[in-house]
């Protein structure tokens, strides 16, 4: 789970993950909550703090619309509202292509006085889209949750 740093900082205030850090055992690289991370594992979740998770907190306030995720807007009734887009992923949430071995390139530059190294790999990520039945054409998502909650 990918949460905003703002969405760490509330959990990390929880009542109920104080009581998980006060009875989580033995401090120490061997338990994951005091190993030195941002990352946390709680519930076999691993929750993992990162900034370019969508929020809300540079957004105008006061416009309210029917789309949580329209960028721009701030949440709520009253459109006063900060919020984070926390977003859950699965195991098919990112597809990976790695095509071919690493090429490695050596050049003399420069009349001989300079030596240069290019190195060049093929490789792409992409969001998988399930095309469901029976039209095949209506795309569904099966591998990000994304929880929207106040900050």
């Amino acid at each position: 789970m990918f949460v905003t740093p703002q969405q760490m900082a509330t959990l990390k205030l929880d009542t109920d993950f104080i009581a998980n850090v006060r009875n989580a055992g033995v401090r120490g690289a061997s338990n994951s909550l005091f190993a030195g991370t941002s990352s946390l594992m709680v519930d076999g979740v691993m929750i993992h703090e990162f900034r370019h998770v969508f929020n809300t907190s540079g957004a105008t306030a006061g416009t309210v619309v029917a789309d949580a995720g329209v960028a721009g807007k701030k949440w709520g009734s009253k459109g006063d509202i900060n919020g984070g887009r926390a977003l859950f992923c699965g195991a098919q949430a990112l597809a990976m292509a790695d095509i071919g071995d690493p090429s490695v390139t050596e050049d003399i530059f420069d009349y001989g006085n300079q030596n240069g190294i290019s190195i060049g790999k093929i490789f792409g990520f992409r969001k998988p889209k399930y095309f469901s039945a029976p039209d095949y054409t209506t795309s569904n998502d099966f591998g990000v949750i994304a929880l929207d909650t106040a900050q």
